[in-house]
């Protein structure tokens, strides 16, 4: 097979959001499967858009995500520069060859005119396809300002296979007469991106499918200048709650989910499993390394994909539980500076931050929430006494034999020990074991749901409970 080249070529625009890392996450992906590359090329050339500062930001979220480019503007390559601004003169240069070639022209047009056709026509109206070589030249001679458009052949059919779409044709009668060059001499996006991906020898043009329709237009270029068309795969839309998601919507942007707590291979495992199917026996919960080894092509799907929080919460929920169980004092520790942050009260030495207090937490909070930051929201019980509503005398006077009968559990307890001491309980005030169950949970937890009633009494242990229910019988 010859070598596979991708490229990931974000605008330095703002922040990225979920698309654009899918589209970099399968591109990285198919390099790193088949011993390929996978480079950052940056589409600057509209300077008065970018945003100071994005790229950084932009390199740091694929740090943190674990994807990592074997070429671009910060770690060099053989195919440089990396950034569009960097390469005018050849863009400058591959257009007046299209000029040449006859697949390119002058177009004199003034901006007046060219806005009447936007206002009432469909579009550009081939004013300037025909001009004679001296009404060129003489136009260029006085200094007129002009663009470089794409000759359409409008009798032609564009064909073009797409791994995803499979064959497809495009009628030129319905294209605009592109334009490729601009008038202060800086290149469109079509002809940019043709040119930076024949020269940096991409194999294969992974992207989204909204620029599905600009894809005959770059064919019309790569034929004119008798270049090797790339493979393409046009990757269907991945949808916010509204539509189609901007990189600038904050509740998609890929920095807001870290900042909510979601971890990395979360968001990396949630946004793989957008437009690509895993086999059935399969688990739905995967590293990076192992989504590498299991993708191909031919399992990414056609149908646009609408965010699901809830399935996301779901696998943050695992990949937590996993991080905990394959190395649990990132998460411990983490916890605990949480907590003593949002709990100034809670001392250093406090049991509610003990190493083992916290690890037994984690998976039983992990029931009912799915990030760190929302434990101390829902279920904030573990480190701080809940409030309630007004007990009457006769639960008083259960959740005081509770408090009683504490001090005679061995220290070294289980939750059968709690079982028999509540079962002892409703049998001496002659009510269900239910009742007395409810209760507790009301004191400890404020009526939440959460584990087992004896199963949290275990993990908070005596002390805790003690003091949370003296702070009721004995009012």
């Amino acid at each position: 097979m010859p070598l596979i080249r991708v490229r990931f070529s974000p605008s330095p625009t703002g922040s990225l959001h979920l698309g654009s890392i899918r589209t970099a996450l399968y591109n990285y992906a198919l390099a790193k499967k088949h011993g390929g590359a996978f480079v950052l090329r940056v589409d600057d050339t509209n300077l008065e858009k970018a945003v100071a500062g994005s790229i950084d930001r932009m390199l740091k979220t694929f740090d943190w995500l674990g994807i990592k480019f074997d070429e671009g503007p910060h770690v060099g390559g053989s195919y440089g520069p990396y950034q569009q601004s960097h390469r005018i003169s050849q863009y400058r240069q591959c257009a007046m060859e299209l000029v040449q070639l006859g697949a390119a022209y002058h177009c004199f047009c003034p901006k007046e005119r060219l806005h009447f056709l936007r206002t009432y026509r469909t579009g550009y109206d081939g004013h300037c396809r025909n001009l004679s070589s001296k009404q060129i030249n003489d136009n260029l001679s006085a200094g007129l300002d002009h663009v470089i458009r794409l000759k359409v052949p409008k009798e032609k059919q564009v064909g073009v296979h797409d791994a995803l779409h499979g064959n497809l044709s495009f009628e030129c009668n319905t294209l605009d007469d592109q334009v490729l060059l601009k008038s202060n001499g800086s290149p469109t996006y079509h002809l940019a991106t043709v040119v930076d991906d024949h020269m940096m020898q991409i194999s294969h043009v992974i992207r989204g499918e909204d620029l599905l329709p600009s894809t005959a237009k770059h064919v019309l270029l790569y034929e004119a200048l008798d270049w090797t068309l790339p493979q393409f795969v046009h990757l269907p839309l991945l949808l916010g709650n509204t539509g189609k998601m901007s990189k600038r919507c904050n509740d998609v942007a890929v920095d807001t989910y870290k900042e909510l707590g979601y971890l990395a291979s979360t968001v990396v495992n949630y946004i793989a499993l957008q437009g690509w199917s895993i086999a059935s026996d399969d688990s739905q919960v995967f590293s990076l390394q192992q989504f590498v080894d299991m993708f191909s092509l031919s399992a990414l799907n056609k149908a646009s994909c609408h965010l699901n929080h809830e399935k996301l919460a779901w696998l943050n929920r695992k990949h937590l539980l996993k991080q905990h169980y394959d190395n649990p004092n990132i998460l411990i520790n983490e916890l605990h500076n949480n907590v003593t942050r949002s709990f100034p009260d809670i001392s250093e030495e406090d049991y509610a931050v003990s190493c083992g207090y916290l690890a037994n937490v984690i998976p039983m909070a992990l029931e009912v929430t799915h990030t760190l930051p929302k434990m101390l929201e829902d279920v904030s019980y573990y480190w701080r006494a809940p409030t309630f509503k007004q007990l009457d005398n006769a639960a008083i006077a259960v959740l005081h034999s509770v408090l009683k009968q504490l001090d005679t559990l061995p220290n070294q307890h289980e939750e059968e020990d709690f079982a028999n001491m509540l079962k002892t309980i409703a049998t001496t005030h002659n009510v269900s074991i239910g009742r007395v169950m409810r209760l507790c949970r009301n004191v400890l937890t404020g009526g939440k749901a959460g584990p087992k009633i004896v199963t949290l009494m275990n993990v908070m242990g005596k002390q805790m409970i003690k003091n949370r229910l003296s702070q009721v019988v004995c009012k």
